[in-house]
């Protein structure tokens, strides 16, 4: 059974889908696709500025490429950060009290520090207390990984009861 890396929820179908990471056969250059909707993007952060490919995986150039499912090393040899690693749980908190629909999962920024992204409308919060008080931060979408059940207790989050769980 291959294990499939994706990046983050589609923003073209609204969270339905999730953006794989994929590589072209041919060249062996990655991108990352879309599941439901078929929409893909060369870069990671092009979806943010939505700089889309279109819907049948075509190239820059025109052309309609092959590709598979991206493998760790693939990923790790081309620079690229994946966010969910799903070999690892998520925990997450409540429903998000902006959108009340996505879940807030705790992921593991960069810098190492802490923070609940919501899986639906990606309203970041700094912390527990943040999202109580509804001050979200100016990040969207942030860049990071799944904190263990450690990482959380570490960052004296023990007051709240988080939810394990696998995508």
């Amino acid at each position: 059974m291959a294990v499939a890396f994706w990046h983050s929820k589609c923003p073209n179908c609204r969270g339905f889908g999730r953006l794989f990471v994929r590589k072209e056969r041919a060249r062996g250059i990655l991108h990352i696709q879309c599941d439901r909707c078929g929409i893909s993007w060369r870069l990671p952060h092009e979806f943010i500025l939505d700089r889309s490919l279109d819907s049948q995986e075509k190239s820059f150039d025109g052309r309609t490429v092959e590709s598979e499912l991206a493998t760790k090393d693939d990923i790790d040899n081309a620079g690229w950060r994946v966010p969910l690693n799903p070999d690892l749980p998520i925990f997450w908190w409540k429903n998000c009290p902006t959108c009340e629909q996505g879940r807030l999962v705790v992921l593991k920024k960069i810098d190492g520090s802490l923070c609940l992204e919501c899986e639906e409308c990606y309203a970041v919060f700094a912390d527990p207390e943040s999202a109580d008080r509804l001050q979200r931060l100016a990040e969207f979408d942030v860049e990071g990984t799944n904190a263990s059940k450690q990482e959380i207790e570490d960052a004296g989050w023990g007051r709240c009861t988080f939810q394990e769980s696998r995508y």
